[in-house]
């Protein structure tokens, strides 16, 4: 069904053993249907691979029956090419004539513009098969008619055999991290899908009078006590349709190395439901509101007198509107001998794609507010806030404390409180103090898996940057796929190793100029570098780095000294 709600034929071509369903981007531009962004790798014969960037919900009916259903379908350039090879003689099958075929023209080659896969090949199943005579093909009743599947005798020493898909994880985006982690790029005009998140956050949020920010999208928190979730009694439930419910799957991570929170929910907003949509493809995103990494770490160097800390529960504080809560529920019980309860969730919910953009949103306009009343906070809050910790400071400890009382105070008019203060300096309040000296600015990445390996470790006490390296790198494998994904782990923002990343970074051209496959061994030359590079990163351990790069309060001469690689190896 194209976008004016008018069915198109097209040919499909059903595989059981694809994880994905396909569009050609032939019918997708055909259909004028409004696509959505996709970053999937997908796996074919012999491990090779197509990258996937694009997706849209296609509504399939049959021309033969009531069937219809919405799928998501990635788009690819070219499905297969095309089917059968050659034009079949069917003469002599003796199809029977009461059998409506799906495809009457299943023996002549065409275009395939769909390729259906798992999720639904079952569905389509119906009662009814036929086995054609011997050294034939067998027939299968199904919503679309007859379809026509099975080995043929051909006079051709050419054979041609059905592809399984399977889906992997994207390494790409973890590669594209390393390189882009020391560049410097302007941010983009807003796009006009930000625009109309821009304008839907402006036109529906609010603070309401316990000061907190009432907010158009979701969130989660499985304390009820907290009013972070509510129980749903069954006549509640009848109160919404399921066009205007979702349930969010959810499960446990354990991190037992994360002393503060060694275990938490996650919530799964991308998974589809029966209409072929989850809760995530109907969100908006919205533009970046905060700062850039290197520019929060970057200023956090500037200062003689830093202090740190945490906003608690930052996602947790902002509730959304009752009306879009039925698109937060989540099944739950005790144990198992208790009845299954529905939770409705209140609050903006981690997993759910516009869940960074409100919670940072949130605190913008919260600085945009309480600008005149918390000037000094009110910057530090839209500048120097990266996902839940703030980075400040100044030239005295007067004025750190300053900004430090402005913060509180200017958090707590939106319902936000701040903890696990930390400092450079002795005279820091006990009542904020936190007990830990030293912050993991790796878990400033989003990405878990850098912090593993490398990552940057500021120490109060001795005002100074280190490394912190685990053995997990010298356990990776030889083959592409492996080293450029121990590559990938090195978490450096700042730049301080760059002379150690510039070798991994040499490594990695080599292998793409090698033009190996992504599980074959790396070639014998390169395997030894690797090796010697791997041997060669624990002597970072004792490497410390101070945090401040000015010595001087009043320095009179100020030098920006630039690096980069070379086209060759030095």
């Amino acid at each position: 069904m194209n976008n004016q709600g008018k069915f198109i034929k097209c040919r499909a071509l059903l595989d059981s053993g694809s994880e994905l369903n396909f569009v050609s981007s032939a019918l997708a531009d055909k259909l004028k249907l409004k696509a959505y962004s996709q970053n999937t790798t997908v796996l074919g014969i012999s491990k090779s691979q197509k990258t996937v960037t694009k997706a849209v919900t296609i509504c399939v009916a049959s021309r033969l029956t009531n069937f219809k259903q919405k799928l998501q379908f990635s788009v690819l350039d070219k499905i297969t090419c095309e089917l059968p090879h050659t034009k079949i003689n069917v003469e002599n099958w003796s199809i029977p004539v009461d059998l409506h075929l799906a495809d009457p023209s299943f023996n002549e080659p065409g275009v395939i513009d769909l390729l259906i896969g798992a999720d639904m090949f079952f569905d389509i199943l119906r009662n009814g098969f036929v086995k054609l005579r011997s050294n034939l093909p067998a027939m299968q009743n199904t919503h679309f008619g007859w379809v026509i599947s099975g080995s043929i005798p051909l006079n051709t020493t050419t054979s041609v055999g059905t592809v399984n898909l399977a889906i992997q994880s994207d390494l790409t985006d973890s590669i594209a991290q390393f390189w882009q982690l020391e560049e410097l790029s302007e941010k983009p005009p807003l796009s006009a899908e930000e625009k109309q998140c821009e304008r839907t956050f402006t036109e529906t949020t609010i603070r309401d009078s316990n000061e907190y920010f009432l907010e158009y999208k979701s969130f989660i928190d499985t304390h009820l006590s907290l009013g972070h979730a509510v129980q749903i009694e069954r006549n509640q439930q009848l109160e919404f349709t399921p066009e205007s419910e979702y349930y969010l799957p959810h499960h446990a991570v354990i991190k037992p190395e994360n002393s503060a929170t060694p275990s938490r929910v996650v919530f799964n907003a991308s998974m589809p439901t029966t209409s072929g949509k989850s809760l995530n493809d109907i969100l908006l995103l919205g533009p970046p509101k905060q700062s850039e990494l290197f520019d929060i770490i970057l200023r956090f160097r500037t200062h003689q007198y830093v202090m740190t800390c945490d906003i608690v529960k930052k996602f947790r504080q902002i509730r959304i509107q009752k009306h879009h809560q039925a698109l937060q529920k989540i099944l739950w019980r005790n144990t198992p001998e208790e009845p299954i309860q529905t939770l409705q969730l209140t609050t903006v919910t981690y997993g759910t794609t516009c869940a960074p953009y409100l919670a940072q949103r949130c605190l913008f306009q919260l600085a945009e507010d309480e600008a005149l009343n918390y000037p000094l906070a009110s910057l530090i809050l839209k500048r120097d806030t990266y996902m839940d910790e703030i980075l400040f400071g100044s030239h005295s400890i007067d004025s750190v404390k300053e900004l430090q009382g402005q913060l509180i105070e200017l958090l707590k008019k939106g319902g936000f409180q701040l903890h696990k203060w930390k400092s450079n300096f002795n005279s820091l309040d006990t009542d904020y103090q936190s007990n830990d000296s030293v912050s993991t600015f790796n878990e400033l990445s989003n990405c878990s898996s850098i912090s593993k390996t490398l990552g940057i470790i500021w120490n109060s006490d001795s005002d100074a940057f280190s490394l912190t390296i685990t053995d997990e790198i010298q356990n990776v494998g030889n083959s592409k796929r492996q080293v450029l994904s121990g590559i990938a782990q090195i978490f450096d923002p700042l730049g301080l190793i760059d002379p150690v990343t510039i070798k991994a970074k040499l490594l990695m051209q080599k292998l793409w100029l090698e033009k190996l496959n992504w599980d074959d061994p790396i070639p014998p030359e390169i395997l030894l570098s690797w090796q010697e590079f791997k041997k060669q990163l624990p002597e970072l351990k004792g490497l410390t780095i101070k945090r401040s790069l000015l010595l001087d309060l009043e320095p009179k001469c100020i030098q920006l000294h630039g690096f980069c690689d070379c086209n060759e190896k030095y």
